[in-house]
């Protein structure tokens, strides 16, 4: 899937499953859930891979905009919820080993 489509037309996502945007600046980034199915859980996170904040429980089909007033590098969809059940703070650290 492309940066474009993200989760778009899913109908589901696994549990401890997500999307990680690797955005080619660190800048304030904006997305909505137009042809997103599921809710979501939209975690922004600095170059230093510190979480900046999020939105939570995002809204199916929605055109809303959603953004931080923080500029980030990355962005991760996960599951609505997925932040209240982890404990999820702003500030807290992501360890990322990227696929081989």
């Amino acid at each position: 899937l492309g940066r474009e489509q993200g989760l778009m037309y899913r109908e589901s996502l696994d549990e401890n499953a997500g999307m990680l945007f690797i955005m080619p600046n660190e800048q304030i980034q904006t997305f909505w859930m137009k042809d997103t199915k599921i809710s979501l859980d939209i975690i922004f996170i600095f170059s230093d891979w510190k979480i900046a904040g999020y939105s939570e429980n995002t809204q199916p089909f929605s055109k809303a905009r959603i953004a931080i007033d923080k500029p980030t590098k990355y962005v991760l969809e996960v599951n609505a919820g997925f932040c209240k059940r982890h404990g999820i703070q702003p500030g807290d650290k992501i360890i990322y080993h990227p696929a081989e």
